[in-house]
């Protein structure tokens, strides 16, 4: 029969495992969202709405300054 000693042993082992496993796992889902491009963006604000011209190719749009970027996380929209 295993002592307390043995026991605690045993469970920090397990647990040093189950953390290194859970890493690996978080380390390679990572890592597959950054090759297809899915970097987290669930949380990011998507892109606004594009122009087109005549003939239907999009249209470089402007980059918003720094002081309409703060703008729009202060207020909104």
């Amino acid at each position: 029969m295993a002592t307390q000693a043995q026991m605690r042993q045993w469970r920090a082992a397990v647990e040093a495992a189950l953390s290194a496993q859970d890493s690996a796992e978080r380390y390679e889902r990572r890592q597959r969202e950054l090759r297809r491009g899915t970097n987290g963006a669930e949380g990011r604000p998507r892109p606004g709405p594009q122009r087109f011209d005549e003939s239907g190719f999009p249209i470089p749009q402007p980059i918003p300054g720094f002081m309409q970027r703060v703008g729009r996380l202060i207020y909104g929209s």
